[in-house]
């Protein structure tokens, strides 16, 4: 079974084999290049001196401690 490409679609031959059709291509392109922009900002911001829990949302985290007594595992 496969499916059909036409002429102006997108194929990026990976492990999925994914395919985009033309009429939504520009739309992935620009999800994908806002993805890969926000990604690079996450490699590079520690090695800037950011705050990695900070920039993970979880620096607000209240975490609570199991009491001894409580068998969570």
């Amino acid at each position: 079974m496969g499916i059909a490409v036409h002429p102006g679609d997108i194929v990026s031959p990976d492990d999925n084999g994914v395919m985009v059709p033309k009429a939504t291509s520009g739309a992935v392109v620009k999800i994908a290049a806002a993805r890969d922009e926000k990604e690079t900002g996450v490699i590079r911001a520690p090695l800037d001196g950011s705050d990695i829990p900070e920039l993970s949302g979880m620096k607000n985290l209240r975490l609570r401690r199991a009491p001894a007594s409580e068998n969570w595992w």
